[in-house]
């Protein structure tokens, strides 16, 4: 295929061939031919049928996956361990809340801020408590001395 006029240059998706396009028909096509773009539909057909789909739902699943994988380098799997090893409540010892306190019905997975290392999942209340005190053990310290000896 010859390279229209004020035409851009792509990678087709399913090959990663590269392919030419109108720019006015640049956001239209992702595919270099018509097997490339069945290939596409089938495994766009695929994902819906797996539960994945444009529902509010699928993307709140999607979102919910993507988060993981981006901010913290888990899969939805081990964030499932990790949650259950902890006996799916706070990780907060003193706390052990069996629901996650959030409007929005979330637990909160706390990491290393520096390191990115994930510590544990959280009810909103202690993950806004370690935020708070932006982890640091001295102020913790500080805040328990003061409430140990403030009187009522």
């Amino acid at each position: 295929m010859g390279r229209p006029k004020n035409g851009i240059s792509k990678a087709c998706v399913i090959c990663n061939k590269e392919f030419y396009v109108r720019m006015s028909e640049a956001k239209k096509y992702s595919c270099c031919s018509l097997a490339c773009g069945l290939i596409r539909r089938s495994r766009l057909k695929t994902r819906f049928i797996d539960g994945l789909s444009n529902t509010p739902e699928g993307k709140r699943l999607r979102a919910r996956r993507n988060k993981l994988k981006t901010k913290y380098n888990m899969t939805v799997a081990e964030w499932e361990v990790l949650f259950n090893s902890q006996g799916r409540c706070c990780a907060n010892p003193s706390c052990q809340a069996t629901e996650p306190n959030d409007p929005r019905g979330y637990w909160h997975t706390d990491h290393n801020h520096l390191t990115g290392t994930v510590r544990g999942i959280l009810c909103r209340k202690c993950n806004l408590a370690l935020g708070h005190v932006n982890d640091s053990t001295d102020l913790l310290g500080g805040l328990i001395e003061y409430l140990e000896t403030a009187t009522a």
